[in-house]
């Protein structure tokens, strides 16, 4: 195990008390006291100019009694100390924050934390000397101390970071590390979400990943520092499960204006043309009798969608003139006729279902020219 700390910088006068997994010791500084209390294969002491002058004689003792100890200047960069730091992390590693927190405030905290986001493999605990005994500052008299784990609130930290990013876009990153088994399971639960929202998998995030996500929220919802997050996180699934209950076209259109907001254009684009496939599908089925028999006898769904779909876009003559007669007379045949939407509507999805693979190709498409198509879809929508 290899010990990674810091030389304070305040001039010791004092011997103080320390104690670490039941063991205590004696010491002047918190460095000193880890190599007593613990054994570590490896030592490396990050030093600043100002802690050298100040303690230089309990460094050289340091360096006189302990094998395999580096000495690492720095300063109070917090970029220069991450980079440090995480370079020092080659191997199973604690890395001690104590007297960093008074000569380097809160900066090797959080180059810790970032290290250990990095190297997660290798950062098994980071520990804080907390003062236990209630006396005056250790500058003033002797004080008493106790290791304490931060590796808690490290898990907080990082979860609330991996919710914003899901909150955001729907994303995560895969390999994280997190030790609290209920955000583990959590974070599991919500990667299978993503995959499936993201590629498009309505059907399984509706039916089979939305339940999870919530339920698995419920059992954490009031984990301290996490709630809003939680709360809102809870409330964007919700939504999706509620979907269950809609029409196919309906199910389409709420998807692709999320899809839309997360600025996943394609998809967005994409699944609000199916969605105004099937609203032709389910109305005309509904409004004849004929369809609804031809459909059940002689028509699979893709084909009848497909018919569908051609005689209200082009008026392409069908094989089955009754049908493209009682699909060419429904009452909002002629309201969608005489709009560009449709035109519109197809040839954007044919632009973003194009990969632009030479040196002058582009995908020309923005937000701009797909936010008016949600209007559009949802006035024709409640046309029937």
């Amino acid at each position: 195990m290899q010990l990674i700390t810091f030389l304070g910088a305040n001039e010791i006068k004092h011997t103080h008390k320390y104690k670490f997994k039941g063991k205590e010791v004696s010491a002047e500084e918190s460095v000193e006291a880890l190599l007593s209390l613990y054994s570590f294969q490896k030592v490396k002491v990050l030093v600043t100019e100002k802690a050298k002058k100040k303690n230089l004689e309990l460094l050289e003792v340091i360096v006189e009694t302990q094998k395999n100890i580096d000495i690492i200047d720095i300063d109070e960069d917090i970029e220069a100390l991450t980079i440090i730091v995480s370079a020092l992390l080659t191997e199973d590693s604690i890395i001690d924050v104590t007297a960093s927190f008074r000569s380097i405030p809160f900066s090797t905290l959080i180059s810790s934390t970032l290290s250990r986001f990095n190297h997660h493999n290798f950062v098994k605990d980071i520990v804080y000397a907390r003062q236990i005994d209630g006396s005056p500052s250790p500058n003033i008299a002797a004080s008493e101390f106790e290791y304490i784990s931060i590796e808690k609130y490290l898990d907080i930290i990082y979860a609330s970071a991996l919710l914003s990013m899901f909150q955001n876009n729907y994303t995560l990153i895969e390999h994280y590390h997190i030790e609290d088994e209920e955000l583990v399971k959590l974070f599991g639960c919500l990667s299978n979400f993503s995959r499936a929202v993201l590629t498009g998998n309505l059907s399984a995030v509706i039916y089979e990943y939305s339940q999870p996500v919530l339920a698995q929220i419920d059992m954490i919802k009031d984990k301290p520092y996490l709630e809003k997050p939680l709360a809102v996180i809870y409330k964007e699934i919700t939504l999706y499960k509620d979907l269950s209950s809609k029409s196919a076209y309906n199910k389409l259109l709420e998807y692709s204006k999320k899809m839309y907001e997360k600025k996943y254009y394609s998809l967005a684009v994409t699944s609000l043309s199916e969605a105004v496939d099937y609203f032709y599908c389910e109305t005309a089925q509904k409004m004849n009798k004929f369809i609804q028999e031809e459909y059940r006898v002689c028509y699979d769904k893709y084909t009848f969608r497909r018919d569908v779909v051609k005689s209200i876009y082009n008026n392409q003559n069908l094989r089955n003139v009754h049908l493209r007669d009682v699909l060419l007379s429904l009452p909002w045949k002629e309201n969608i006729k005489n709009s560009d939407f449709l035109q519109k509507l197809s040839k954007i999805r044919n632009e973003v279902a194009h990969i632009p693979i030479m040196k002058d190709e582009k995908n020309n498409i923005q937000h701009k020219d797909i936010a008016p198509l949600f209007k559009t879809a949802q006035q024709i929508f409640g046309t029937p």
